[in-house]
């Protein structure tokens, strides 16, 4: 409860940003009409005044809609990245085989994934998932295995010297040390998984958060293209904000 009072601070420095940068903007920019200019940039009112006017049974629609599609894409990335991160960690043969393909897959533009699979699979949620896992599995292997080569030799040394065969190592000693560290890069992973599934629906995908965006800026509705795109940081925060909890809770230890 003490720490709010300077996480407010932090929103108020947003807040003033975004009024300056659009007053000064509204009087600099002598090539529009002032009613273009004021409708391209808004202020905060005008943002709140396009909240009332949007209907928000379709909101929540939306919002319902990217947000299984962020749940399905992360959980299955999460469910194959895991064990392939813990055995590139582990397993020298493991990583000669996997890791070079993993980095090189990592690097490859998310965007270009999202429109070709939209040209595969078309407009449906199966595409915009498969962006989500997509944009996020090799990312998560890389902090997965990095995370697992973290554990200190000292505990794996106790464990040989207890005797110790793998899978009780692997299960007592690896999982334990390194779970922490791989619930953080979940978090993480969850923020990946809200951008890319706005990009996927910005794209083409039917539906959800980001398919607002893209319609609103076809109308040149800054305003409400503001509202989805706050909408969205809020959704990621609340998620962000659970996975903390639920690392505090279950984590202790590591604290």
């Amino acid at each position: 409860m003490k720490k709010a009072p300077f996480g407010i601070v932090g929103y108020l420095i947003i807040l003033l940003l975004w009024v300056g940068g659009a007053v000064y903007v509204r009087t600099t920019r002598t090539d529009l009409s002032p009613e273009t200019v004021e409708q391209l940039y808004p202020l905060p009112h005008q943002v709140v005044a396009a909240a009332a006017e949007v209907p928000w049974r379709e909101v929540l629609r939306y919002v319902c809609l990217s947000t299984s599609r962020v749940l399905l894409g992360f959980l299955s990335a999460a469910l194959v990245a895991l064990p392939i991160g813990f055995g590139i960690g582990r397993l020298r043969f493991f990583a000669e085989i996997l890791e070079p393909a993993n980095d090189f897959l990592r690097y490859l533009p998310v965007a270009g994934f999202s429109s070709l699979t939209i040209f595969l699979l078309g407009t449906g949620n199966t595409s915009a998932i498969l962006v989500v896992f997509i944009g996020t599995i090799f990312h998560l292997v890389v902090a997965t295995a990095d995370a697992v080569r973290r554990v200190p030799t000292a505990y794996l040394d106790l464990g040989r010297t207890m005797s110790y065969g793998a899978i009780r190592r692997l299960r007592r000693i690896i999982i334990p040390a390194a779970a922490p560290a791989v619930f953080d890069n979940l978090r993480i992973a969850v923020g990946w998984a809200w951008s890319y599934v706005t990009l996927a629906e910005i794209m083409g995908t039917e539906g959800g958060l980001g398919h607002a965006i893209e319609v609103s800026r076809r109308y040149i509705r800054t305003d409400q293209v503001l509202l989805w795109i706050i909408i969205i940081g809020v959704l990621g925060l609340i998620s962000d904000q659970a996975m903390r909890a639920l690392g505090r809770r279950w984590f202790r230890w590591a604290a």
